[in-house]
């Protein structure tokens, strides 16, 4: 069935690739008891996969652990065509916390809007991770506990300007984000 709008989707990659889910392109996937993997073999791989519907508002959620490696990012985000996003990022190297961040209309005129949030092993263990955005507050959660708070209001929102309000997709992957060679042969399971 074609899930709309206003309706819970779950997808367990361990059965599989999920119906509704995109694969950009470039992008092959793998699938196992792990769930989805997103394998970058050269510096140019940036294996991503979207859900096919916009949500206006919602909450959604990911179980996954993150790529080791220099230089690769992994991600779960929200994101518009008018570049409003919401992020979970993981870098390759710190396995002790992720970035919270978010995005209004692609102002990327300042750099100061992430937050790092420890978390046990993020690389080795499995975390549920949740981006909660309603029409006035965003929240972030790990493992059910919140984490981070970004009011519609809020400075760093340019007082709601930037504060993400457009109908967005959930996306998921990971990237080289600078060429080394450890990068290049990282993975990551969601």
């Amino acid at each position: 069935a074609d899930p709309g709008l206003g309706t819970t989707v779950t997808t367990d990659f361990t059965k599989g690739a999920g119906a509704g889910w995109v694969l950009e392109d470039g992008t092959s996937m793998s699938y196992n008891s792990l769930g989805a993997e997103f394998v970058i073999s050269k510096s140019t791989d940036a294996p991503t996969i979207y859900f096919n519907k916009y949500i206006m508002f919602g909450k959604v959620t990911v179980v996954m652990r993150s790529s080791p490696g220099a230089g690769t990012v992994s991600s779960f985000i929200l994101e518009s065509d008018d570049l409003d996003e919401i992020d979970w990022e993981w870098l390759g190297t710190s396995n002790v916390n992720v970035e919270s961040n978010f995005f209004g209309k692609g102002n990327t005129t300042t750099y100061d809007r992430a937050l790092y949030h420890p978390v046990t092993d993020p690389i080795g263990t499995f975390s549920t991770y949740t981006i909660d955005w309603t029409a006035s507050t965003t929240n972030w959660y790990i493992n059910g506990a919140l984490v981070r708070t970004l009011n519609y209001g809020d400075p760093n929102a340019v007082f709601g300007k930037n504060y993400p309000q457009t109908p967005m997709r959930v996306k998921m992957g990971n990237w080289v984000g600078c060429v080394d060679a450890a990068a290049m042969a990282s993975t990551a399971t969601q």
